[in-house]
């Protein structure tokens, strides 16, 4: 067991994570989270003893059994972006019931 701390970041492969894990690297162990790809390979392989954590964070039994064997979790930085894409419906402001966002 080490004393340094573990750090999961979600959405690591790209944008804000890469950048929030390449500020961590320095002082935690990482768990790089997001969809297997060629870029989150990269980033695990910049870091000694950091390890992928290719989830499917939509998939709840899978991100149980995925962290079942961490008994330890110092910092948490959720940035995994999941939403539906579709028509925007239409949003309200004060004093501008009913505009369109963009409008």
């Amino acid at each position: 067991m080490t004393d340094t701390p573990l750090a999961l970041v979600t959405g690591a492969s790209r944008g804000l994570g890469t950048h929030i894990a390449r500020g961590l690297g320095a002082s935690h162990r990482l768990l790089l989270g997001g969809r297997p790809s060629p870029a989150l390979d990269a980033l695990v392989a910049e870091f000694d003893g950091a390890a992928a954590f290719p989830a499917d964070l939509t998939d709840h039994a899978a991100v149980r059994e995925l962290t079942a064997p961490i008994d330890r979790l110092d910092v948490l930085v959720h940035n995994a972006g999941v939403g539906r894409i579709g028509r925007g419906g239409r949003i309200g402001g004060a004093g501008r019931p009913g505009r369109r966002g963009g409008d």
